[in-house]
């Protein structure tokens, strides 16, 4: 008898328990106030405020860096069609001032075809096109310096017409990237938070 009232109390108690939890889980079922739901938002917000700018950043030197890629493999591609071709190959540049955007080249074939002066570094007769390129949105060729010329020409041979050495380089708000030509034809390419130190 005293064996069963003790099991009755302990039965008791453990369903107490069980209905006191029970109840504060129907308490809490209606989810979150109206003012923790404010709050969340806000430092949502807030969040979004404080990295958005700097996406908008990574964006830009993303697209910048794709640029400069660009012109390291086209410049790469001349080099390959002139030794391929046996044949004068010329990237000729037009730039512009900062913070002007924009700016570009044309990769032709300066062999002299169709009355054209082959080596000339200038596309005339019917020289043919490989590519022609427009800066994307928010990049500048700032520079394009070869000698006291704005273009350069791959030989045969895969060096530079008449040794050229020099530089392309290409800008945005935030970094510079350059790509040096050496005179045998070989690519170097840098990148600069300043136009000043490169790496």
């Amino acid at each position: 008898m005293h064996h069963d009232r003790e099991n009755m109390i302990y039965e008791n108690f453990f369903n107490m328990r069980y209905l006191g939890r029970s109840r504060k889980l129907q308490k809490n079922e209606y989810g979150f106030s109206l003012i923790e739901l404010l709050v969340v938002i806000g430092i949502i917000g807030i969040l979004v405020a404080i990295s958005f700018p700097n996406l908008l950043t990574s964006a830009d030197d993303y697209r910048l860096k794709a640029a400069a890629r660009d012109i390291y493999s086209d410049m790469q591609q001349a080099r390959l069609q002139a030794i391929k071709g046996n044949t004068l190959v010329c990237l000729s540049f037009t730039t512009v001032v900062y913070p002007a955007i924009g700016g570009g080249y044309t990769v032709f074939i300066d062999d002299g075809a169709g009355g054209g002066v082959a080596n000339n570094g200038i596309q005339d007769g019917g020289e043919l096109t490989l590519n022609t390129v427009t800066m994307s949105r928010q990049n500048s060729l700032v520079n394009a310096a070869f000698g006291f010329a704005s273009r350069i020409t791959y030989t045969a041979k895969g060096v530079t017409a008449g040794s050229q050495t020099g530089n392309v380089t290409i800008r945005n708000n935030n970094r510079w990237y350059k790509i040096t030509v050496s005179a045998g034809g070989g690519l170097r390419l840098e990148v600069s938070k300043d136009g000043i130190t490169w790496i």
